[in-house]
């Protein structure tokens, strides 16, 4: 991977959004590992690629904010979390729409720091939110569709439901 990173750098420039993404992946790989020491400067730096190559209220730019904020609360350090979190919900709801489907990508994440803070009216809230956006998505994606595409579309989802069980599991009952 850090070869083709080196290709795409060299073949592209260093400040090319393609090249955010060969980070990106890298990232994620160590984050994935639990190498979070290794992951961090990857996010950091995909993330400044994409605020001066795309603009700092892309959709894609909110992606990576979120991606550093997931990898804060790995570490527990919410203070940095959560800022990130909340910026990248505010560009996608203004950029995107506030019922696009990558705004639950901030709300869960959302969710997720608010639930390890013990915070959990906060994160209901968000729960909520997240919830409401992917309901009116369903009802949209069901509607048309083969069943193939039905089902590998609920499959998306399966995630963000088992975090709502989850939630009110363990802290709401």
């Amino acid at each position: 991977m850090r070869r083709a990173l080196t290709i795409r750098e060299k073949s592209l420039g260093p400040d090319h959004p393609d090249v955010a993404l060969s980070l990106l992946n890298l990232a994620t790989l160590y984050s994935d590992l639990g190498d979070y020491a290794k992951a961090e400067p990857f996010y950091q730096r995909a993330l400044a690629i994409r605020e001066k190559s795309l603009g700092p209220e892309h959709p894609l730019t909110a992606r990576s904010l979120d991606n550093l904020a997931i990898l804060y609360v790995a570490l527990r350090d919410y203070a940095k979390a959560e800022p990130l979190f909340q910026r990248a919900l505010a560009i996608q709801e203004k950029s995107l729409d506030p019922g696009h489907p990558d705004v639950v990508y901030s709300l869960d994440g959302l969710t997720r720091l608010h639930m390890a803070k013990t915070e959990i009216a906060q994160a209901i809230a968000y729960q909520s939110r997240a919830t409401a956006v992917v309901e009116r998505n369903l009802k949209l994606n069901l509607a048309i569709g083969s069943e193939r595409q039905k089902l590998a579309y609920l499959a998306t989802i399966s995630k963000q439901t088992d975090q709502a069980i989850s939630l009110h599991l363990l802290y709401a009952r």
